[in-house]
């Protein structure tokens, strides 16, 4: 029979362990209840900020129509890594609130962080100056790695502008005072880092999608009160701001005025280190020029320059070693499977064959489409296949990205003609005289002893092996510095404004 305990049959012990358990217990749905608290809103993480300034808009791009009842004003920097993030929330934004939002973008380059950041902001207001902000904001955001004036004149010819205007006004630096003004305006807003969103005035902090949402909220609400007490739709803003606070200069003083310093330019005369690595090596060992080439076999501008390095090859085959290296960039998805084929067929003594059809069928490279070139060529499917489902190439394809990350390569086509960059779609003729070029120096080298076999590493063996850049004037000497956007690990704060 089962014997039901009395209070008397219960020991002092017993009793001090289930006062245990249950200590634990109510422990555990106080912490749910704090936890509910804090996400819903209902703690103090996510309060609404009391204060709200007032952010003069003028004549900054925007996107939304301006009676929204929401205005969110972004002080953002190209180069920080949060603000790639806060730039996806805009569509998101735009997506979850549609014509109830305006966006309203600021320029606030952190430029002890960012060096590059200022003359990208510069370059940003000459494609607003064409109407084509956002498609080139857009562009500069999806953008990895240096953000120098070769890289801006790609992606404002990616966006469509009038290159001569854009490059004039540049060179001027016209849009220095557009710039300043916004750093200027931040800083007195108490801004200190990017990106800092200011919501109908009221100052967010960070890329944290869920404040932002639910400040957003509130201030639909509010807005809808003052609609329904008689305000203009296309006076909200205006009527937000007649109250708002001015500015912290109470609170924050006025930075010291720094010197402007010129953009950095990239140093086209520098002499690179470029290892073979693992990379696929086309040619003889012992000729006078090592091409390294990198390349996206989905990149239209790839495909036209593989015609131009066969015939390069063709004649010049007694001089030429050709080293791919493959890029594969974030906006060609298919781009890394493609390049693990391509090694995959070399694997089997088929690289060029593979190569050339994956630059033939650029729109077509499914997994699907890579086993048929695979079996035209005549591979072992088998094989083939388990090297792309085991992604045994990858490594060599991430470690030559790496490469090409650290040496400024970040577009494809990009050339290492011994050593020396050539960046973009270099037409024949320069090609040809720089191989000329690079066969005579070499010859040189060859005739004072040094075997043909090792002079290439003779002639690297001091390159550089970061992004190299002219010396500013004044300057003693070049600085060897690795590019500041490799890689992008710091968190863009500053204490006060960081206005070059």
């Amino acid at each position: 029979m089962e014997n039901t305990p009395t209070s008397a049959d219960v020991s002092p012990g017993s009793r001090a362990r289930a006062m245990f358990l249950i200590g634990i217990i109510v422990a555990f749905l106080a912490g749910l209840l704090v936890g509910y608290l804090v996400g819903s809103g209902k703690g103090g993480e996510l309060e609404i900020p009391e204060n709200v300034f007032a952010v003069e808009v003028g004549e900054a791009p925007q996107i939304g129509p301006a009676n929204a009842p929401v205005t969110v004003v972004l002080f953002t920097d190209f180069q920080c890594p949060f603000c790639r993030k806060a730039a996806k929330m805009i569509e998101r934004l735009r997506s979850r609130f549609g014509d109830d939002v305006r966006i309203v973008f600021k320029h606030y380059p952190m430029q002890k962080l960012h060096p590059e950041a200022y003359f990208a902001h510069e370059a940003s207001v000459g494609a607003h100056k064409q109407g084509k902000f956002w498609a080139f904001h857009d562009r500069l955001f999806a953008h990895e790695g240096p953000q120098g004036r070769q890289d801006l004149e790609t992606i404002a010819r990616q966006a469509g502008l009038d290159i001569g205007m854009w490059s004039s006004d540049l060179n001027r630096r016209a849009h220095r005072s557009i710039v300043d003004a916004d750093l200027k305006q931040g800083t007195g807003l108490g801004v200190t880092g990017t990106p800092t969103f200011f919501i109908n005035g009221r100052r967010v902090v960070g890329a944290n999608w869920k404040m932002i949402e639910r400040v957003v909220r509130h201030e639909k609400k509010l807005t809808a009160e003052l609609l329904e007490s008689g305000v203009p739709a296309e006076r909200i803003y205006e009527t937000i701001m007649k109250d708002a606070l001015k500015a912290l200069q109470d609170t924050v003083p006025p930075p010291a005025p720094q010197p402007q310093p010129g953009p950095r330019i990239e140093d086209l005369s520098a002499l690179y280190r470029v290892g073979l690595g693992n990379s696929t090596v086309i040619g003889k060992p012992d000729v006078p020029v090592t091409v390294v080439w990198f390349i996206d076999y989905q990149c239209p501008f790839s495909e036209k320059a593989n015609a131009i390095v066969e015939k390069l090859r063709d004649s010049h085959v007694d001089a030429i070693r050709l080293v791919v290296k493959n890029n594969p960039q974030p906006r060609h998805p298919g781009a890394p499977l493609a390049a693990e084929a391509a090694l995959a067929a070399g694997s089997q003594g088929k690289f060029r064959a593979m190569h050339d059809k994956l630059f033939a069928n650029r729109d077509a490279q499914s997994r699907e489409d890579l086993e048929g070139y695979a079996k035209e060529l005549g591979l072992d499917l088998k094989i083939f296949s388990a090297a792309l489902d085991g992604h045994q190439y990858l490594p060599t394809i991430k470690q030559e990205q790496k490469t090409a990350r650290t040496l400024g390569a970040t577009s494809t086509p990009t050339y290492f003609i011994n050593g020396l960059k050539y960046k973009g779609n270099q037409p024949y003729d320069a090609l040809e005289d720089a191989v000329l070029s690079a066969k005579l120096r070499a010859e040189k080298i060859i005739a004072t002893g040094v075997p043909a076999k090792d002079v290439y590493k003779h002639i690297i063996k001091n390159g550089a092996t970061s992004v190299q850049y002219q010396k500013p004037a004044g300057a003693s000497s070049i600085t060897h510095n690795p590019d500041p956007n490799i890689p992008l690990t710091r968190a863009c704060r500053g204490a006060g404004s960081t206005a070059p």
